[in-house]
């Protein structure tokens, strides 16, 4: 507890006093009215002392001894303290007041990691959110990276638990907290932006590769992959793409808010950034279309997910959809009967496909950065055009999404004379 807790100063000071039988000790202090008290306590100084700490003790938590009560109003005083917040309280109480303005499957993934990591504080014997100092948000900081976790996954984990104390620091006047996680060094193991471009043998192996009848997975993965490397799209732009955001007399792909599409946190699908934006789609993406066109399902569904106050799965909904990617679901209450359902998650088919593919080290979003790759160094587009095309901002498409070809590179250094360029016939090294 602080001086600006409680409205004074609680500290005690020890002095020394000689007489004519030697040294005497006393104790120096302040009462809560201002009225200065000085305490004899004896020739012994480690006494002395022992008793000055005790005496801040209980002044600190606002004890006050007869002696003491006799200096003050008759009204005993009670300290104007500002609150603590236990670690466990802060934590339901910032996940229940950003509930709403968070993603349901964001707020359960806050949920689960907050728990999870601020658990290491509780474990050490700290009880209150202002008991977790500098030092020991650095040494959870050292213990993650010893455990092997990734630069930015570290460094997301930071954010998310200062956001916890910027929330109160923010919000309540009553708490007296500092954040410990502001300035927190975490150790720098490299680029945080994956440089990694699919080669164009790897694409088209990619295009060309199939999975067994009898693998088991009811994803359509391959139309997926060709679709994605056709429109540089994101997943879930994939995913929850509908009939009738198509326009196939002109080719166009309207990417847009949609309040009553199904996803499995709810109803209602945006873009990234709840920015809408067109796609003109190219032959191949068409073909794809055209394709799935023809065997088109009378209607699919999408199960929302209904999710308790702790985040846990009770309930399903079902919601009539048109997308144009869905998995075929035999149900086991009738398993003659087949229904087509929103596909959620693809990644162990898209493992599967680069396995038999023969295809190493690529993920999903490489099939974008690979289709942005190709506007840029093959078609002429500019940064911009290229960012505007695929729902970039030009600084983010810059950086995540224009990585170095070093095939490129070499071809424009074969054949480079630095002698011709600086007018010399040669270069000798002088040693």
């Amino acid at each position: 507890m602080t001086q600006s807790m409680l409205g004074y100063d609680p500290r005690a000071s020890l002095f020394k006093k000689k007489n004519a039988k030697g040294n005497s000790y006393y104790i120096n202090y302040y009462l809560p009215n201002g009225v200065r008290v000085r305490r004899l306590c004896g020739p012994n100084r480690e006494v002395s002392l022992r008793r000055m700490r005790i005496k801040e003790r209980e002044l600190l938590d606002g004890i006050f001894e007869d002696f003491d009560l006799e200096k003050m109003p008759l009204e005993r005083f009670e300290p104007q303290r500002k609150k603590r917040l236990e670690i466990i309280e802060g934590v339901e109480l910032y996940l229940e007041m950003t509930r709403n303005k968070r993603r349901p499957r964001t707020h359960q993934f806050d949920t689960v990691k907050l728990k999870k990591h601020f658990s290491h504080f509780t474990s050490m014997g700290k009880i209150f959110l202002d008991e977790v100092s500098h030092s020991d948000a650095q040494r959870w900081v050292n213990t993650l990276e010893a455990s092997g976790y990734k630069e930015s996954t570290v460094k997301s984990y930071v954010a998310m638990m200062a956001k916890v104390y910027n929330y109160f620091i923010d919000t309540s006047g009553e708490l007296d907290l500092k954040n410990p996680f502001k300035k927190v060094f975490v150790s720098r193991k490299g680029t945080l932006t994956r440089d990694h471009l699919p080669k164009d043998e790897e694409i088209r192996r990619l295009l060309e590769a199939r999975l067994p009848e009898k693998s088991g997975h009811t994803v359509p993965i391959e139309d997926i992959v060709k679709f994605a490397i056709f429109t540089g799209a994101r997943k879930s732009e994939i995913l929850h793409a509908e009939w009738g955001d198509f326009d196939f007399d002109q080719g166009i792909w309207s990417i847009r808010i949609k309040p009553e599409c199904p996803t499995a946190d709810g109803l209602g699908w945006q873009p990234k950034w709840g920015k809408p934006r067109q796609v003109y789609l190219l032959d191949g993406a068409l073909e794809v279309l055209r394709k799935i066109k023809i065997s088109r399902p009378l209607k699919t569904e999408g199960h929302v997910l209904i999710r308790d106050h702790f985040g846990k799965v009770t309930a399903k909904e079902s919601y009539d959809a048109d997308f144009i990617f869905h998995r075929n679901v035999r149900l086991e209450r009738n398993p003659q009967q087949v229904v087509s359902r929103r596909i959620d998650n693809l990644d162990k088919a898209f493992d599967k496909l680069l396995e038999v593919a023969g295809v190493d080290g690529l993920i999903f979003k490489d099939l974008r950065k690979y289709f942005n790759h190709i506007l840029v160094s093959r078609y002429g587009f500019s940064n911009k055009e290229a960012s505007s095309y695929i729902g970039n901002s030009p600084e983010v498409n810059l950086r995540h999404y224009d990585p170095v070809d070093p095939a490129v590179i070499r071809s424009k250094t074969e054949g480079m004379s630095f002698n011709e360029i600086i007018g010399l016939e040669r270069v000798r090294m002088i040693n």
